[in-house]
C-alpha cells in the first residue's frame, strides 16, 4: 500500500507502507483506522473518481487537501485525445466485425465439410461436379460478402451511412449464406 508522510500540511515522503514502516504489521487492506488516528503525521494517498471517457489523471506533486493526500489531479481530455481514442476504437470495431465475417464465411462452408472458406474456394476448379460447384458459389459468396462489407465501411468513412453498432447492422447488408 502506498502511503504518504505528511508534516505541517506538506508531503515529507510517499513509499510502500512496508518499506516506510519495516517494524510494523498493517491488514491486506491498508493500516486500520486506529494506527491512523494514533499517527497524525500519516495520510493514505487517494485518487479521485473520474470519468475515463472524457477525463484523465495526470501525476503531479503531491499535496494535501481535506486531510488526504493527491498525487494525480483530474483533468479534461483534449480533442485530439478523444479523436485519438474514438479512431482507436472505430479500428478495434471495424477489425472485429472483419474477424466475425471471416467467421461467418468459414462456418459457411463447414456445412458442407470443408475446412473454411478458403479451402471451400480452391474446389472452383475440381473435376468432380459437385466439389466445383460448390468452390463457385463459395468463391461468389466470399467476393460478394467482402464486396459488400467494404462498401459499407467505405460510406460509413465517408459520412453517407451510420456506423454500424453490431454484427446484426452489418448482416443486413451482406448476402444470403446459402449453398
Amino acid at each position: 500500500m502506498q502511503i504518504a508522510i505528511v508534516n505541517n500540511n506538506q508531503v515529507v515522503k510517499i513509499g510502500d507502507s512496508a518499506e516506510l514502516f519495516p517494524n510494523v504489521s498493517f491488514p491486506v487492506s491498508g493500516p486500520d483506522a486506529g494506527f491512523l488516528a494514533a499517527n497524525s503525521a500519516m495520510e493514505v494517498v487517494v485518487w479521485a473518481p473520474f470519468d475515463s471517457a472524457t477525463q484523465k489523471q495526470e501525476r503531479v506533486e503531491p499535496y494535501v487537501k481535506d486531510g488526504k493526500v493527491f498525487t494525480f489531479n483530474t483533468v479534461q481530455k483534449t480533442e485530439a485525445e478523444l479523436a485519438a481514442e474514438a479512431a482507436k476504437a472505430q479500428e478495434a470495431f471495424v477489425a472485429s466485425i472483419v474477424s466475425q465475417v471471416q467467421v461467418k464465411l468459414d462456418d459457411f462452408a463447414k456445412t458442407r465439410n470443408y475446412d473454411g472458406i478458403l479451402s471451400a474456394c480452391t474446389y472452383a476448379t475440381s473435376t468432380i461436379p459437385q466439389f466445383k460447384a460448390e468452390g463457385q458459389k463459395a468463391v461468389e459468396l466470399r467476393d460478394a460478402t467482402w464486396s459488400a462489407l467494404y462498401t459499407l465501411l467505405a460510406e460509413v468513412n465517408a459520412g453517407t451511412k451510420p456506423a454500424p453498432t453490431s454484427i446484426a447492422d452489418i448482416e443486413a447488408v451482406l448476402p444470403a449464406f446459402v449453398w
